[in-house]
């Protein structure tokens, strides 16, 4: 008999507990909850009124993010395996855009003649390979050097892409509007080859060859 008096106070104090405190009904609608956690998550992990000895892991926790999704992006070595040329480039860099390749390769193509006619070997050791540089010299001092003026550069377009080792090898072919010395204007189609180490955090890719398909 007791102990039926026990469970029926344990089950009368249960019932009690779960009918008479219930917990108060948010009166916020969906949409403005949705934005209360949203700001909430925005929100700094650390008070203004923080002492100044509590470190802010806010930065250190999206910089693993970012990390993990660009891991994720990243395809599997055995993928890109698979790849060549321009696909294998992008798969291995992908920041590495057509248009803005062939809007930089314009522009150091301009700049590689500007600095040639300045005789400015500085800027010229910057644009080339080491190899090329050697050859650059050479020319530059010969008897035969002459200015070059490039009028217009009216096409880029990539030829050939492939992966070097840890390198990215592109040629590029230019046609475009030439004086020699003080010749008239004409025609050029030159092309050059451009590399740069996948990963580098220099944006700038080297001339490592240049040659001369045809002129009109």
């Amino acid at each position: 008999m007791i102990d039926l008096i026990v469970i029926a106070l344990v089950a009368a104090i249960v019932v009690s507990r779960f009918t008479k405190f219930k917990l108060p009904k948010d009166p916020r609608d969906a949409a403005q909850r949705r934005n209360d956690l949203e700001r909430l998550r925005r929100k700094p992990l650390m008070r203004d009124d923080a002492p100044s000895n509590v470190v802010d892991i806010t930065a250190q926790t999206e910089a693993r993010k970012a990390e993990t999704a660009k891991a994720a992006a990243q395809p599997s070595r055995e993928a890109v395996k698979h790849l060549s040329g321009l696909a294998k480039i992008k798969a291995l860099d992908p920041s590495f855009r057509d248009e803005d390749f062939l809007e930089g390769a314009k522009a150091a193509y301009s700049f590689y003649y500007q600095s040639w006619n300045a005789k400015d070997e500085e800027a010229l050791a910057n644009l080339c390979a080491p190899g090329m540089y050697d050859r650059v010299v050479v020319d530059l001092n010969s008897d035969d050097w002459q200015e070059v003026h490039v009028d217009d550069v009216r096409d880029a377009e990539i030829v050939s892409a492939r992966v070097h080792g840890k390198t990215a090898v592109i040629e590029v072919q230019f046609d475009s509007v030439e004086r020699e010395g003080e010749g008239t204007p004409r025609t050029m189609r030159r092309r050059w080859v451009l590399a740069r180490p996948l990963g580098s955090e220099d944006p700038n890719w080297e001339l490592e060859r240049m040659t001369t398909g045809a002129d009109a």
